[in-house]
């Protein structure tokens, strides 16, 4: 992909463009992990009080289930709410390229591959928010063994390559087999 074989697309940006792709990634992460983390919550809160009502017949046992189970909250937590941080500068770091290929690409720094072994492609979007910032995003799933995990690639598109990143979404999705979406309107 890098050396021109099989590439869509190659976009470069601006020192400030590149800030402001990368908040954005910024806070599409954070909304996303706080979402996964009240579920996350919300799983251990039902669980961990079921068990704690009718698992224990001593109250220290239940106790200390209750205190490993708050721990472990936390730790999911700790890491739930910093790693988009740490992407954040990571992006901000990298080079502020863009390669994008049928079956993968490279964002800011970030290698990120759909179609591979245990991996399968749902969908492509191609979006514009309220600030005219205009994204590619392809959705897919990752076999793992508790199942599958979907998973979301987030292509920014810099200003002045609408119309060719158009074309590069409904590439990727007809390539791939699978629907497309175009938001825009």
């Amino acid at each position: 992909m890098f050396r021109g074989i099989d590439l869509l697309a190659h976009w470069g940006f601006e020192e400030n463009e590149r800030l402001q792709k990368a908040e954005e990634e910024l806070v599409q992460r954070k909304s996303q992990n706080k979402v996964m983390l009240l579920i996350i919550a919300a799983f251990f809160i039902v669980i961990g009080g079921l068990f704690a009502i009718f698992g224990f017949d001593d109250i220290e046992d239940a106790m200390f289930f209750i205190l490993l189970m708050l721990g472990i909250l936390a730790l999911i937590s700790l890491v739930a709410l910093l790693a988009p941080g740490a992407r954040y500068r990571k992006m901000k770091q990298a080079v502020p390229e863009v390669f994008v290929g049928p079956y993968s690409a490279w964002v800011m720094g970030e290698y990120v591959q759909w179609k591979a072994p245990m991996t399968r492609i749902t969908s492509v979007q191609f979006t514009k928010d309220r600030e005219d910032n205009y994204t590619i995003t392809v959705n897919f799933f990752i076999w793992q063994r508790y199942g599958p995990q979907p998973h979301t690639c987030r292509i920014p598109v810099p200003k002045g390559a609408e119309t060719e990143a158009e074309i590069v979404a409904s590439d990727i999705a007809n390539i791939n087999n699978v629907q497309f979406m175009n938001e825009i309107g």
